[in-house]
């Protein structure tokens, strides 16, 4: 990988991009149904576990 800001001197100024926020209404639509997915396995477990003993 290339570092751009690596090969300035330290007296030079870089402009920075803004940085991205951590989470987006995206990637929060995609936790969440992951987390649910997630869950629904958990139960599914429990259910079969529960039904053998």
């Amino acid at each position: 990988m290339r570092d751009p800001y690596a090969e300035t001197t330290p007296g030079e100024a870089t402009a920075r991009r803004p940085a991205e926020p951590l989470m987006t209404r995206e990637k929060a639509a995609e936790l969440g149904r992951a987390g649910a997915a997630l869950a629904v396995l958990l139960l599914a477990i429990a259910v079969v576990v529960a039904a053998i003993s």
